[in-house]
């Protein structure tokens, strides 16, 4: 016959032996008799005397012996503490017999998992299992998100696109347009035409405000601060011009130029300054680009271009070589129209060497032209030919840094491609900034048109994420 089954909730601590089986001897009726007062005896039920409580007899508890499981002999249950410790072990031995027999085991016997119920040990297993998967996945998502280094959250679209944007602060100060983009993280940079030095610093300082409050990289703002004909703020440096300094061919003044340039820009909130021009002039060059350059020699342009650049550095400003890969070829202004670079290779090369030794000096930037050159290879303009822009200038000259466009809104790109679509042609050739410099209207619309190609697929989005990692690495430079 089975067993009583164990006790529930609380009674788990209050055992009781288990009934004789059926066929031990008959159970005798029932005297009616219980505890008499005085004598510490209890009734006489079933079998034979129950525990003697007053003369502290129970089971022989004490002597260790208990009756044994289906045939009614005692055993040893526990002997005094001097008894020998490895009996003690083997009377507590395996309490599974008392689950078998459908009895919990007494209080201090579960020692090991098998003495538990068999319900008990399957919602162990299971809360087991449940802690190991939740594990693994919190491990997926450690491993998923990088170790934990660094951003685990991908820059939002918008803001990935709105870094490579270069819009135009015109002379009366940002309106409330372009304050509105700059904090929701649409544009990068700002091109600046002021007259007047403190109206531009309180303009810039209202610009950055904006840039912080929406949580974005401060931004890069840029002037064409290059001396002689071409300088945004006239009672400031350089005081000398590139082609005074050409003539002259002192490294120490052009780099004492620079500095002085770059500091004076720093006080007023521009960062980087698109100059200096290392275009080599010929006799035919365009009157708008011969009389911003060095000299016609490409010596002695890259002996004073390249101090400038690094004094630009030392004053806090980020010098542009530009318009690679060189106009002092070039008969018509781009600005104007489009412009084909008619040249033998060898003397291409020699236009290059300024750009190289900028670009080994440590220039952080470089202004890609919108002009074309047939003999480098490019059946595109410059800004738009992968040829150009990755393979010569990353590749073969190792740039690294931040590539410009020149204006596009500039004709030579106009004539033959909207804005828009010089855009996504100019980050596909490997450029990162976007230069607009007429108006606000072209780079509001350029960045729409950018985000919409990223969604579609148009652009691949890996593009823009390079171009952005390079601009904000050259925002968190110290000159940047």
């Amino acid at each position: 016959m089975e067993g009583r089954p164990p006790p529930d909730g609380d009674d788990l601590f209050e055992w009781e032996d288990a009934p004789a089986r059926e066929s031990g001897p008959p159970r005798e009726p029932d005297t009616g008799e219980r505890d008499r007062p005085g004598t510490g005896e209890r009734d006489r039920i079933g079998t034979g005397e129950r525990d003697r409580l007053g003369t502290g007899e129970r089971d022989r508890v004490g002597t260790g012996e208990r009756d044994r499981l289906g045939t009614g002999e005692r055993e040893r249950v526990g002997r005094p503490r001097s008894a020998d410790t490895a009996e003690r072990g083997r009377v507590r031995g395996d309490t599974g017999e008392f689950e078998r027999s459908g009895r919990r085991p007494p209080p201090g016997r579960r020692a090991r998992r098998r003495d538990l119920p068999a319900r008990v040990r399957r919602r162990q297993d299971f809360m087991v299992g449940g802690v190991a998967v939740v594990l693994i996945v919190l491990l997926i998502v450690l491993i998923s998100s990088g170790g934990g280094g660094g951003s685990s959250q991908p820059v939002p679209l918008k803001r990935l696109v709105g870094q490579t944007i270069v819009a135009k602060l015109a002379a009366k100060g940002p309106n409330q347009a372009l304050l509105k983009r700059v904090r929701k993280g649409q544009v990068g940079g700002v091109i600046a035409f002021p007259n007047d030095p403190a109206k531009l610093k309180a303009d810039i300082q209202q610009l950055q405000s904006a840039a912080k409050a929406g949580n974005n990289p401060g931004l890069l703002v840029m002037i064409d601060q290059e001396g002689g004909s071409v300088k945004r703020l006239k009672q400031g440096p350089p005081d000398v011009s590139p082609a005074q300094l050409g003539k002259s061919g002192d490294e120490n003044q052009a780099r004492d130029q620079g500095q002085k340039t770059g500091s004076y820009l720093q006080g007023l909130g521009v960062n980087v300054d698109l100059a200096p021009v290392l275009d080599v002039s010929k006799p035919t060059t365009a009157a708008s680009i011969k009389s911003r350059t060095f000299g016609s020699d490409p010596a002695v342009v890259t002996k004073v271009g390249v101090p400038f650049a690094q004094g630009l550095k030392d004053g806090g400003a980020v010098a542009t070589a530009k318009h690679f890969p060189g106009l002092g070829r070039a008969t018509v202004s781009t600005d104007d129209r489009p412009t084909t670079i008619a040249a033998t290779s060898d003397e291409l090369q020699a236009d290059l060497e300024p750009f190289k030794a900028a670009i080994a000096a440590g220039v952080n930037m470089v202004m890609v032209s919108t002009a074309s050159y047939p003999t480098l290879g490019a059946k595109k303009p410059a800004a738009f030919s992968p040829t150009i822009v990755k393979n010569l200038l990353r590749g073969q000259f190792g740039f690294d840094g931040v590539v410009i466009t020149d204006d596009l809104e500039g004709g030579a790109v106009t004539a033959t491609l909207p804005p828009v679509v010089a855009a996504t042609s100019a980050l596909e050739a490997g450029d990162d900034l976007l230069l607009y410099a007429k108006n606000t209207n072209a780079s509001q619309t350029a960045f729409g048109s950018l985000v919409r190609e990223v969604k579609s697929g148009q652009l691949d989005r890996s593009i823009v994420q390079s171009a952005y990692d390079r601009i904000t690495s050259l925002k968190n430079s110290p000159t940047g």
